[in-house]
């Protein structure tokens, strides 16, 4: 039976079931879909027509809507958004235009975004956004720091006296540039041309501090830190720009057109992070659906630099089984565009586009972890404890999607993240991942077997340092529970420019600069990083190019019984092809090994035996062999019972990495990488 939007009145009053509820934009788009949700419980269709779905709450899904799909109508744009059209737009001064944000008091959310007729707009800052250089245009940078709230800025750096200091806040990469922060200023002395702040740099939550991992607390305001100062009046100087007065809920904007060309609906405000919320169910499916204009909920207080920090999620589950979010588009949200919580079981996330996200495209996460410290070495009477009480990441799919632009609020992150779970065969596969501040892939603090296959990944770690491509940190198999004895396989994806980027004083990791030398990059990356983690892990059948230190890297702690095989890795930068700290089993076979630097080692290990098994790989040094040092170092190597087997030829790659019928790599073994399964299908 179907039911139209014109008699879905009747259906709510008799009580009729219905398999199928169309619906189309109304006055009040939540309650109609929370009808709808409540006239289906049993299972059925909801219907989107297209049109714009404005939800000023979140709607929420329960054990008793199981079955329930919500999808749009074919061949039409259903778009739900988080948006609040605002009016009442009056003359401030010259172009800039103000009013009050409706039904706003003191203390509610500060908004971090505008949109203008469906663009995002820039919060009014200095030094301004340079469109020339998006990136790495636009900056002031610490002079020197006078405490963990109070640093010194340039001379000459800020011409204009701020009113209201307060209203501001600092965007800066603290430290070594691991994280981003956005904290709200205190106080500014222009004469003395200090800044203080209203707390330090990527501050963790004091019920965590004791047992913090020592990054969390330890992110430190740094002479060279980039920064940029936002969200005060005195800065609002050209088209496209914002501010919010929080003492009295006042938008200043000065819109990119005319005022008399303004209509009706132009300009927007979040005013909910959610919208929609899968709890405690199984089998609701989400298809076809625009997401976009949420409320961005970051900064709050740090967990932990590896845990998400950012809290609005467009699409939010929690302890859901047999999802499924496919073919759906998420545009300009302001947190997380997917968020999975707890136990995530067999759910589908398909086909779908991510663009510009506040921070992260899909994350699966156990926001009750916070702030312990994991060895890096193996004691499973510290783990057991930890096994016990992480909730299950079991089976989930996530294929075909493609991720581009997310972290524009919140840099720190990934494209998509596992954090906090044990896991069992999660597939990551078939992925588009490009153009991103940090990471493409990471899994941290979690243990057991994540797969991450046929993905194609490529400028990553754009803004931030100390990061790769796919990322790994304090991952472990648990052989006491069969479903965690095993961990991470890496295989056949397609990786490259692997950038890296950091400003801080004494910064001096290989790579370039940019900013008349006070940014540097490319700068401190890996292509395939495991970061204090690395047991029984399987690198096979990928193609990494264009990372800075290595393209596969073990560099921290102890890595033991790992596999890099078959692999074609490219280290054109000044860097290895695998870099080892310490450990013993590893093996590294039947790989292409193509560098530039004569100065670069094939691998770069701490400990004499970390790598137990070298053998049938070929090295090349573009168009040289390798170089006479290194040629050297091999004699010695071979001498010492390494790579007895392995040759120095060229492969003979074609322009899409594979080598020619008569490479000299295939009596070595080496097994073709099937390039055309790379990336969605």
């Amino acid at each position: 039976m179907k039911v139209a939007f014109a008699c879905f009145a009747m259906v709510i009053c008799t009580g009729v079931a219905a398999d199928t509820i169309t619906l189309e934009p109304s006055s009040d788009d939540a309650a109609a879909l929370e009808r709808a949700r409540d006239a289906l419980r049993g299972g059925g269709e909801i219907v989107l027509r297209g049109g714009t779905y404005r939800l000023a709450r979140s709607v929420t899904f329960t054990a008793e809507d199981s079955g329930i799909t919500i999808r749009a109508e074919e061949n039409e744009t259903p778009v739900l958004t988080g948006g609040r059209v605002i009016t009442g737009w009056r003359p401030f001064r010259d172009n800039i235009l103000m009013t009050r944000m409706p039904n706003w008091r003191p203390g509610d959310f500060r908004p971090r975004q505008l949109f203008f007729r469906g663009a995002r707009q820039t919060l009014a800052r200095f030094p301004d956004f340079d469109p020339d250089d998006p990136l790495y245009g636009g900056w002031a940078f610490i002079k020197g720091v006078l405490s963990r709230t109070a640093f010194a800025y340039e001379p000459g750096q800020f011409p204009r006296r701020w009113s209201k200091p307060q209203q501001g806040e600092i965007f800066i990469f603290p430290w070594f540039c691991w994280v981003s922060d956005i904290i709200p200023i205190d106080s500014a002395c222009e004469d003395c041309g200090v800044i203080r702040l209203v707390r330090p740099a990527a501050e963790p939550e004091p019920r965590l501090a004791a047992g913090t991992h020592y990054a969390a607390i330890h992110q430190p305001l740094t002479s060279g830190n980039r920064y940029y100062v936002q969200n005060l009046i005195e800065e609002l100087d050209q088209p496209g720009e914002w501010c919010f007065d929080s003492d009295d809920g006042t938008i200043y904007f000065w819109p990119p057109v005319p005022p008399d060309d303004l209509r009706e609906g132009d300009i927007e405000i979040p005013v909910t992070d959610r919208l929609i919320e899968i709890k405690g169910t199984h089998n609701i499916t989400l298809r076809g659906l625009t997401f976009t204009k949420t409320l961005s909920m970051f900064p709050p207080r740090y967990l932990e630099c590896n845990a998400p920090n950012s809290r609005g999620f467009s699409v939010y589950l929690e302890n859901t089984a047999d999802c499924t979010i496919e073919d759906c588009t998420f545009d300009q949200v302001g947190g997380d565009a997917i968020r999975l919580e707890y136990d995530s079981i067999r759910n589908v996330i398909r086909r779908n586009t991510i663009t510009d996200a506040g921070a992260m495209g899909i994350n699966f996460n156990n926001t009750d972890y916070g702030g312990f410290e994991f060895p890096q070495w193996w004691k499973i009477d510290v783990l057991r404890p930890l096994v016990a009480e992480r909730p299950w990441a079991r089976d989930n799919q996530v294929t075909d999607n493609v991720i581009t632009r997310c972290g524009v609020i919140d840099k720190f992150g990934a494209a998509i993240k596992i954090h906090g779970l044990n896991c069992r065969d999660n597939v990551i596969a078939h992925n588009l991942i490009h153009h991103v501040p940090h990471v493409g892939v990471a899994i941290t603090h979690s243990f057991g077997r994540n797969i991450i296959e046929y993905n194609h990944t490529h400028h990553t770690c754009l803004e931030m340092a100390d990061t790769g491509a796919f990322y790994s940190n304090r991952v472990f198999p648990f052989p006491e529970v069969p479903d965690l004895a095993d961990c991470t396989v890496v295989r056949y994806n397609l990786i490259h420019d692997i950038v890296g980027c950091a400003a801080y004083e004494g910064a001096d990791k290989p790579g370039g600069s940019a900013a008349g030398g006070r940014i540097r990059t490319p700068y401190y990356t890996f292509g395939i990083y495991f970061d204090n983690s690395g047991t029984l892990t399987r690198i096979v059948g990928n193609i990494v190019a264009d990372a800075t230190l290595a393209s596969v890297a073990y560099p921290v702690a102890v890595a033991n019984l790992n596999h890099v095989t078959n692999n074609i890795l490219l280290p054109s930068r000044a860097c290895h092809a695998l870099r080892i700290a310490r450990g013993k089993n590893n093996l590294f076979k039947r790989n292409i090994v193509i560098y530039r630097e004569p100065t670069v080692e094939p691998q770069r290990a701490w400990a004499e035996y970390a790598v137990k098994d070298n053998d049938y790989n070929v090295y090349w040094h573009d168009g040289r062999g390798l170089s006479d040092k290194l040629e050297y170092k091999f004699g010695q190597w071979r001498d010492d019972g390494d790579d007895a087997n392995s040759i120095i030829a060229d492969p003979k790659l074609d322009e899409r990495y594979q080598p020619a019928a008569d490479s000299p790599v295939w009596k070595l073994g080496f097994e073709r990488i099937p390039l055309e399964k790379i990336g969605p299908r």
